[in-house]
């Protein structure tokens, strides 16, 4: 995977607890804990699920806007 796709964006989760919580009622169709979710994540910019070796011209990296965060509560 490169580092521009959407596995290495701000943008982009793959974490269920996050799945679950940006997806209302996900939870009523099953889990995002599911395995056949694979490595499915969702794009939160886009608001669409995709894989981690997708891309597009909103990337952010993932480390930087965290860190960016961390200091700007």
């Amino acid at each position: 995977m490169s580092a521009v796709s959407c596995s290495g964006c701000f943008y982009f989760t793959v974490a269920a607890e996050e799945f679950e919580r940006e997806v209302p009622g996900f939870k009523v169709l099953s889990s995002a804990y599911g395995s056949v979710r694979g490595e499915t994540g969702l794009c939160i910019r886009h608001d669409f699920f995709c894989m981690p070796n997708h891309h597009c011209s909103n990337f952010q990296v993932k480390q930087l806007l965290q860190r960016i965060e961390a200091k700007n509560p």
